[in-house]
């Protein structure tokens, strides 16, 4: 049988908007762990225009997981993005978006 995984309160409207932005948004947080080094893997790969970002979705006042602390260490790409509040999600879609307007 499946795990349930937990995800947080916003974790759907925050893929929305996203997607509303027109980013591409894959939900890994029910990825299956194959390794010691994917768990606590990030809730969210967002893409845009050649760029990608991992996001770690949080509720207000969510606090990171040890096994979430331990991928972020280790973790060689860009450290994941933590977004807390709608407002979060649409800040770095903007940034985003600004970043490869202003080439980079």
């Amino acid at each position: 049988m499946r795990k349930k995984y937990r995800t947080d309160a916003n974790h759907s409207e925050v893929m929305s908007i996203f997607e509303s932005f027109g980013f591409g948004v894959i939900d890994l947080s029910g990825a299956p762990s194959y390794s010691q080094r994917n768990i606590g893997v990030s809730d969210l790969l967002i893409g845009y225009n050649l760029i990608n970002e991992l996001v770690e979705t949080k509720f207000e006042k969510g606090k990171y997981s040890q096994s979430q602390i331990a991928f972020n260490r280790s973790w060689k790409g860009a450290p994941p993005r933590l977004v807390a509040s709608i407002n979060d999600a649409i800040d770095l879609a903007h940034s985003m978006r600004n970043k490869i307007k202003n080439g980079g």
